[in-house]
C-alpha cells in the first residue's frame, strides 16, 4: 500500500478558530417611568408653599395688631365715659350728715383748674350743706360721647337729682344736661371741668 501524499495530509487538517470578542449587552426596550419624568410644578410648589406661609403669619399678625390697638382704644373709651359718669354722681350725691367725706369723693375724681376751684370753696359748700340739711343723689338717665381722643374726652350726661333739704321737705327732681371733659392723668381719667348746657 503506498503512503498518502504531504498534500492530502495538510488539507486533512482542522483550522484553528480564531477568537471572537463577546457583543456588547443592549440595554432592553423598556417605556419611560411617567413617575421619573421631570415635574416642573413640583419645583414651584417647593417655594410657593413656604411663601404662602410667611404671607399667613404675617396676615395674622397685622390683623392681631389691629384687632388689639381697636380693642385698647374702646378700652380707653369706656374707661372715659365710666370716669365722667362717676364724677357727676359723686358731684350730685350729697347728705349733710357726711358732707365731708362725700365732698372728697368728688374733689378725688377731678384735676386741674376744676380740682382747684373745688378746694377753695369746700369750707364754704360743706358749711352751706350742714347748714340746710341738704340731701340730693343722682340718676343718670343717659350718657354719651361727644368727643375723644387718646387722653382726653368730652361726655355728655342728662342726670335727675332728687333734693331735700329743711325749705324742701318734699324730694323735688331737678333735671340737669351737663358735659364734663375728662383727661388721662397718671393712668387715670379725671374731670377737668363740668359745665351745663341746654
Amino acid at each position: 500500500m503506498g503512503q498518502p501524499s504531504g498534500t492530502d495530509a495538510a488539507s486533512d487538517e482542522v483550522a484553528p478558530i480564531e477568537p471572537t470578542e463577546p457583543a456588547e449587552p443592549t440595554a432592553p426596550n423598556v417605556a419611560p417611568d411617567p413617575a421619573a419624568a421631570p415635574r416642573p410644578w413640583l419645583t414651584r410648589l417647593s417655594w410657593l408653599v413656604p411663601a404662602l406661609a410667611v404671607l399667613a403669619l404675617i396676615a395674622a399678625a397685622v390683623m392681631g395688631g389691629l384687632l388689639y390697638r381697636e380693642h385698647s382704644r374702646q378700652a380707653a373709651r369706656n374707661a372715659a365715659l365710666t370716669a365722667a359718669r362717676q364724677v357727676l354722681i359723686n358731684a350730685y350725691s350729697i347728705d349733710y350728715r357726711s358732707v365731708s367725706k362725700d365732698y372728697q369723693r368728688f374733689l378725688d375724681g377731678t384735676s386741674g383748674d376744676l380740682h382747684n376751684q373745688l378746694i377753695a370753696g369746700k369750707s364754704k359748700f360743706v358749711q352751706t350743706v350742714q347748714t340746710t340739711h341738704t340731701h340730693e343723689s343722682a340718676q343718670i338717665v343717659d350718657a354719651g360721647l361727644v368727643r375723644f381722643d387718646a387722653d382726653s374726652a368730652t361726655v355728655a350726661i342728662a342726670l335727675n337729682s332728687p333734693l331735700t333739704s329743711v325749705t324742701v321737705t318734699k324730694a323735688q327732681t331737678r333735671s340737669y344736661r351737663t358735659e364734663v371733659d375728662v383727661a388721662l392723668v397718671h393712668g387715670d381719667w379725671l374731670a377737668t371741668a363740668i359745665r351745663q348746657v341746654d
